[in-house]
């Protein structure tokens, strides 16, 4: 796995390459396999009370809130600026002094 990263830092690769690489070979098989039977375990145990729905929807909403996550005071100025985005007005020219 190191050596992957470092072949891409070396430019052998290439970036596109490397860029490529995480979306069809980043975990090997026998990781892929390892974590899904560990997850599988501990979580869906007999008795447990895991509803993986639910942990799927919690995991994803934090993940959103982090990425997209954007400040109200952002929000109102974008509203304000496509609001007085008027033709003549030179908006973006004001919104940047």
């Amino acid at each position: 796995m190191k050596a992957d990263w470092y072949a891409c830092l070396d430019n052998r690769v290439g970036f596109k390459g490397c860029f490529f690489r995480q979306f069809f070979r980043s975990v090997g098989r026998v990781d892929y396999l390892t974590l899904r039977n560990g997850f599988i375990n501990v979580h869906l145990a007999p008795g447990s009370k895991f509803n993986f729905q639910k942990y799927i929807k919690r995991s994803l909403e934090d993940d959103f809130k982090i990425v997209v996550g954007v400040s109200p005071v952002l929000w109102a100025s974008f509203v304000v600026y496509l609001l007085l985005n008027v033709r003549g007005w030179h908006a973006l020219f004001w919104a940047s002094c």
